[in-house]
């Protein structure tokens, strides 16, 4: 064998004494000081002694140790010593075979069931060395990063061996050797950041009827061979992989029981009946270790550094959830398009959702807003998720990167849960999720605001005939405009309010309808390929209008309050009314002012039956 030694030294003087003497002197010692108090110096063969420019911490100084021989490296704490030889007889031995060697480190972390080296004794070969690069000192300054240089290497295929080395004794008391205590009590603030172990993320994949994508996904989380050519994994490592299979009916529980590998951070679960992606989602979570999440559906992929810059950006948004923009992809090709995401807004989220499904966000942001709505399990769970976790503060922020590949191949379930029934069946049930915000009642915590107003726990109700005291969902408190679809032919269609939840019902014969001035913003915006499905209806000018006059009988005031019989006009022309014939009109809480001009009898025909819905939502309220 040829290898060198390398020592992370800080302050050790009074045991590294007993480790040097305990080891061959023909075996080369490199020791890394990391800024001791008094500079380390020795006098011994085949010992260097490199003193950092900066504070390195442990990883660091092993990275420079490693880069400054050419060997393979064995790594040992300063507290350490060997009582014989009985070690180098173990390396020897298993070098040939393992590409990294080392002790187990102590106890049991749930995450690593099968174990993991520290770096009281690792072994690592050079060509491992070369082929996984050096150790993590960004996010693993300190404690952690033998974990993640180990899970990198099985990702890579490399042969790891955990155990207990022969010969091998140790100094300290507790958890840690005398640095790390040093290093802790002189930085507490700094805890969170040198005492930790991966995973840092927790990659969430619930899955349905795909194992035949499964392969590319993972392979574009670890590397290897993809549809789009060889994948060389995320540039960002620290993640466990938790796939949950929904019940499928194809192989995907074999597929992913050879995936599965606890070296590798692979992980699979299978629920024992179908019960939606929201579902899936919360029982991959419940189970994470990883402080953030991150979802990807299993049919998907992601370029190499996008778990990289989403890290990046939670990290400096704690108190957030991140999101990129979207390639789409097909079979073996990308489109030269990217879907790029609008900058976060959360009360138009209301009423589109306008972020793809593959966040990341905290795991306790995923705790406070009561995870993914189950009862979404038809489709839009990430948009009611969204939603929830504005709702509890946690604002998106967005990467304007293109990370995430969507995949296209008619197997979306977006293809055939996006017609428009579809979509205000959703709608609808968002809105019952999140009542309180779609009525304007945001939380003190919420991100949304931009259209707050304060509460209005009451408010009057003009024009009806009535002066009434109504909540502020009440239909037509807050005004009425007209509006036309335009989409083209269809039959009877319903389009839910996407504030006050009324249902709107359009046809071929009944094109144009009265609708709530809360929902108008929310009709105005549906589109279908790309076309506006409504317009507010456009008035003839009063020059083009006939000036004969014709006014209906006037509505006793009582009759407004019982159920009412359906309302027929019998204009026989186009009619402009008078002011005189307004103030009757508006007496009786037939018409207002904002209907003065009228086109045609189905115009005032619709008129009337909003008024009839008006009075019907009044004697509820009463009631």
């Amino acid at each position: 064998m040829n290898f060198t030694i390398v020592i992370p030294f800080f302050n050790g003087h009074e045991h590294i004494k007993s480790l040097l003497e305990s080891i061959q002197s023909d075996i080369p010692v490199i020791i890394v000081d990391d800024l001791s108090d008094e500079p380390l110096q020795l006098n011994r063969p085949n010992t260097q002694v490199i003193r950092m420019d900066k504070k390195g911490y442990f990883t660091g100084a092993v990275n420079e140790g490693i880069k400054a021989c050419s060997t393979d490296v064995l790594i040992l704490n300063q507290d350490v010593y060997f009582s014989d030889d009985k070690w180098l007889d173990y390396l020897e031995k298993n070098q040939p075979n393992f590409h990294l060697i080392g002790e187990k480190a102590s106890g049991n972390h749930p995450a690593w069931p099968s174990g993991y080296i520290h770096g009281t004794f690792m072994y690592m070969r050079r060509d491992a060395i070369n082929k996984v690069g050096l150790l993590n000192d960004v996010y693993y300054p300190l404690w952690g990063s033998t974990c993640e240089w180990q899970l990198r290497a099985c990702r890579k295929n490399l042969n790891v061996l955990v155990d207990s080395i022969p010969g091998f004794i140790h100094k300290r008391i507790g958890n840690f050797g005398s640095s790390i205590n040093s290093i802790l009590c002189r930085e507490p603030q700094k805890q969170g950041l040198l005492i930790r172990t991966p995973p840092m993320v927790s990659v969430i994949v619930p899955s349905y009827n795909h194992a035949r994508y499964i392969p590319d996904l993972i392979s574009s989380l670890i590397g290897g061979n993809t549809s789009l050519g060889s994948h060389p994994g995320q540039t960002f490592q620290s993640f466990e992989i938790i796939i949950v299979d929904d019940c499928s009916t194809d192989n995907t529980a074999e597929v992913c029981a050879k995936i599965k590998d606890p070296y590798k951070g692979i992980r699979f679960i299978r629920l024992e009946k179908n019960s939606g992606t929201s579902v899936a989602c919360n029982e991959a979570i419940k189970i994470a270790y990883g402080k953030f999440i991150a979802r990807i559906d299993s049919d998907d992929m992601r370029e190499p550094e996008s778990l990289e810059y989403l890290v990046q950006a939670q990290q400096r948004n704690l108190h957030s959830f991140i999101y990129d923009d979207v390639t789409i992809f097909s079979k073996t090709e990308k489109t030269k398009r990217a879907w790029v995401m609008p900058e976060y807004d959360f009360d138009k989220i209301l009423y589109k959702n306008q972020v793809h499904a593959g966040i990341m966000f905290p795991k306790i942001a995923w705790k406070e807003c009561g995870g993914y709505v189950e009862k979404m399990n038809k489709g839009r769970d990430d948009w009611a998720f969204n939603i929830a976790l504005g709702i509890k503060g946690y604002c998106g922020v967005h990467v304007n990167k293109a990370g995430y590949l969507y995949r296209r191949e008619g197997q979306n379930r977006t293809l055939t849960n996006t017609t428009p029934e579809k979509r205000e069946r959703f709608l609808h049930d968002i809105q019952t999720e999140f009542s309180d915000v779609y009525a304007g009642r945001y939380p003190m915590s919420c991100c949304g605001g931009s259209k707050r107003n304060p509460t209005k726990l009451r408010t009057t109700v003009r024009n009806s005939g009535v002066n009434a005291m109504a909540g502020p969902d009440l239909v037509g408190s807050a005004g009425m405009t007209l509006v036309e679809y335009v989409g083209g032919n269809f039959g009877e269609q319903s389009y839910y309010g996407s504030v006050t939840g009324t249902k709107y019902i359009f046809s071929a014969e009944k094109k144009r309808k009265w609708v709530d001035d809360k929902d108008l913003s929310g009709m105005l915006d549906r589109v279908r390929n790309g076309k506006r499905l409504f317009i507010k209806s456009v008035k003839k000018p009063v020059e083009q209008i006939s000036s004969k006059v014709t006014v209906s009988e006037p509505v006793e005031e009582s009759k407004l309050m019982e159920e009412p019989e359906p309302l027929k006009s019998d204009f026989s022309e186009i009619t402009v009314f008078s002011p005189e014939d307004i103030a009757k009109l508006e007496k009786n809480g037939v018409l207002s002012t904002t209907e003065l001009f009228l086109k045609s009898n189905e115009e005032l025909q619709s008129i009337l039956d909003w008024k009839i819905t008006r009075i019907k939502a009044l004697r509820r309220t009463f009631s």
